[in-house]
Formats: structure tokens, sequence, C-alpha cells
């Protein structure tokens, strides 16, 4: 792929993610105006380790961030994988600051050898973006 192909893959998956990030706070917003009804359902429930967990409010928010980091990760990887967005070289999947490095200086932030195939040297100008 060359460097021209993988700025306009980059710049779609980027787009993408901002829904992602809507979802996310969608989520936070709606548990903390239902927060109580949540709270109520689970007391009903009776399970004890997840009533002493809900009465612990920010290690809930924590594991939601925990949570939604893993997923976005998978997620940013799978669709690295799944557009091709990849080194030449090492195959290493380029995406968050390695695609920023290669997007930048041509190299994989992982092996350092040319990341793309157009056959430009690592030095190359970044291009448009």
């Amino acid at each position: 792929m060359t460097r021209a192909e993988f700025i306009e893959r980059y710049q779609a998956t980027r787009t993408s993610d901002k829904w992602l990030g809507i979802g996310f706070l969608i989520v936070l917003v709606l548990g903390c105006l239902f927060w109580s009804r949540l709270t109520d359902q689970v007391n009903q429930w009776g399970i004890p380790w997840l009533t002493d967990l809900f009465e612990h409010p920010w290690l809930i928010f924590f594991l939601f961030l925990f949570l939604f980091a893993l997923v976005s990760n998978g997620i940013k990887k799978w669709k690295g994988q799944s557009s091709k967005m990849v080194c030449v070289n090492c195959g290493a999947v380029l995406t968050n600051t390695l695609a920023a490095i290669a997007i930048a200086t041509g190299n994989c932030g992982q092996c350092g050898k040319n990341a793309f195939d157009d056959g430009a040297d690592g030095n190359a100008p970044a291009g448009p973006f």
C-alpha cells in the first residue's frame, strides 16, 4: 500500500472512531441519569458482590473506562487489519501512534524500516497530512 492510500484509509478510520466516542458518552450519561434505578435493581437481585460493587460508583466508573479502552483498542486493531494498514516489513498493525509515525516519517514505528511499498525512502515529506 502506498502512503497516499494509507493516509486515505487512516482518515476514514478516524472519522468512524468519533462514533465510538459518542457511544461512550451516551452510555456514561445514561448511566448517570438512571443510577438510582440501576442501584435499586441490583439491590433487588441480591447478589452480594454486585451489591458491594454498586456501593462504590467511582469503581464502576473506572471499570467502565478500562473496558471502553480495551474495546476501543480491539476495534482499532481489527479495523487496521481489515483495512490492511500493516507494515510491509514486519506486519505490525499501524494504528494510533504507529500510524502517526508511519505518516510523518514513512517508517514503521516498530521495526524502523519503510512501512509502505511505494518505493519512497523514509525521509520523504509527510504529504498532505
